[in-house]
């Protein structure tokens, strides 16, 4: 049957045939020579076939006219109605290839941003790492008054540099959804205890007194981000340092607001008698680059980025923060996290207290040597002024190649890795240690040295079989934390995290 084109037939046109109610008996009409038309049994069938196509998402199959004037018409409407629907398939094709090809292009351009923040920062850190080094080397020798002042403006200024970077990366993982929230094994006390740590000489330099109480009466370990606890603690005490006078009190008060069988809510307290913050202020400090006022920031320094970053991991956590304030009197930062309660201490830990033991006695007893591949030489200035602080042995070697080389000698305990050398770099020189056919050899415990602060690079060293991870700038407490876990570790696995 030939078939007339809609397109070329108005629905008008089919008053050029007679019709009549017995569909047996249509005649044409004499002034035309359209080709016989389909009855209406053939066009239900061809209508129910376009339908079945166009639920496919198929567009060209089309309705013929038929041989009844009413019928075409809504035969011409439904064509219609296809071209509008072929049409807007073709955008919305159109539109979905737009899509992907931005969302490639997005993708390569988060992947160039996150390439470039990690360079950045090594190539920052790597630098700052050798002027903190030095700063703290030269306050530890005879100097002259002046001769100090002028290393305590160095040491603030490298920190304060060292800081800014943190917070720069971890507000631009925070943004992309990219910071990931720990759950590991970890003391409360220990945690406190390295805050302190800390943030002491800080406060020493103002004759701040730090005053520290924990009535949490939390006596296990506990699973959780104690790094991030950690940061948010650093941040909020040194905030209080800042705003504080010099002379002043600051207290750190850890309690325990509500406790279950499985987890303890636990409340940080951090207390100072500084210049306060307005109830306007209070209202905004939470936010990205926002202070106190203009002021503050022209007198005493700083971002604004700290505080948005501590409310944006304890809110990762689970958590609150907030601030009570009065003008002149000091202020009252807290925040409180759910906390999984891990086993009792005496499950975990060996019969040796270790937070007492003597460290340096201990490694000058076992005369403990490391070997330190780092390429830059500012760095390995810094890094074995710092072991020998501990009495460790260090031989340095300036890329993965001679580490490896150097190892085979078996006379190190521990090897202490940068990650970013030439000739070959320490993830593949981990990786040849490990496969090392000397037990004694293969087995050694590698804590990567590294500038790189960005997600997942702990995470890499630890796949490419390091033990640990310590970055740049090194922070002293941690890396005495590291020595510790690696020349003294417990005599039983830690469990897993529920």
């Amino acid at each position: 049957m030939q078939h007339v084109n809609p397109h070329q037939v108005d629905p008008i046109e089919a008053d050029k045939y007679v019709m009549r109610d017995d569909d047996s008996n249509i005649e044409r009409a004499p002034h035309t020579s359209a080709p016989q038309r389909p009855g209406l049994k053939k066009i239900i069938q061809l209508f129910c076939l376009s339908l079945d196509h166009l639920s496919s998402g198929q567009f060209n199959i089309k309705m013929p006219l038929s041989r009844y004037t009413s019928i075409n018409m809504l035969i011409a409407k439904y064509n219609s109605i296809l071209d509008i629907l072929s049409e807007n398939h073709k955008k919305q094709l159109s539109f979905e290839k737009s899509l992907q090809e931005a969302r490639r292009t997005a993708e390569q351009a988060s992947v160039s941003k996150s390439r470039f923040l990690a360079n950045m920062s090594h190539e920052i850190r790597t630098p700052i790492n050798g002027i903190i080094g030095i700063a703290r080397m030269l306050e530890d020798s005879p100097l002259s008054p002046d001769q100090k002042e002028n290393v305590s403006i160095l040491m603030d200024s490298s920190i304060f540099l060292s800081s800014l970077i943190n917070d720069i990366l971890d507000l631009s993982k925070i943004e992309a959804g990219k910071l990931e929230i720990e759950n590991v094994l970890f003391q409360l006390d220990e945690v406190i205890e390295l805050v302190k740590n800390t943030i002491s000489f800080s406060a020493q330099r103002k004759r701040i007194r730090i005053f520290t109480e924990n009535t949490s009466s939390i006596d296990t370990f506990l699973f959780g981000d104690h790094l991030r606890i950690r940061q948010i603690l650093i941040n909020l005490l040194g905030n209080a340092i800042k705003f504080t006078p010099e002379g002043g009190d600051i207290s750190l008060h850890i309690l325990t607001v509500e406790k279950s069988e499985r987890v303890a809510r636990i409340k940080f307290v951090v207390t100072d008698n500084g210049i306060g913050i307005s109830d306007d202020n209070q209202k905004k400090i939470f936010a990205p680059f926002e202070q106190g006022d203009a002021s503050t920031t022209r007198k005493y320094g700083g971002t604004g980025l700290g505080l948005s970053i501590c409310k944006k991991l304890v809110e990762l956590m689970g958590g609150k923060i907030g601030v009570t304030s009065t003008v002149g009197q000091g202020s009252k930062f807290w925040f409180e996290l759910p906390i999984i309660l891990g086993p009792a201490a005496e499950n975990i830990l060996p019969s040796i207290d270790r937070s007492a033991m003597d460290l340096v006695s201990f490694i000058r007893e076992k005369e403990i040597s490391i070997l330190l591949a780092e390429d830059n030489p500012i760095n390995q200035i810094v890094i074995k002024a710092l072991m020998k602080k501990y009495s460790l042995m260090v031989d340095v070697v300036e890329n993965g190649i001679q580490a490896i080389e150097a190892v085979g000698s078996g006379k190190y305990h521990i090897i202490f890795m940068d990650c970013q050398m030439p000739e070959m770099d320490g993830f593949e020189a981990t990786k040849h240690i490990r496969n090392h056919p000397d037990v004694s050899i293969s087995r050694i415990p590698i804590i990567a040295l590294t500038a790189n602060a960005m997600k997942g690079d702990k995470e890499l060293c630890i796949k490419s079989g390091m033990n640990g991870f310590v970055g740049k700038p090194i922070d002293t407490g941690e890396f005495e934390n590291v020595l510790r876990t690696i020349l003294n570790p417990a005599p039983c696995p830690l469990p897993e995290a529920p």
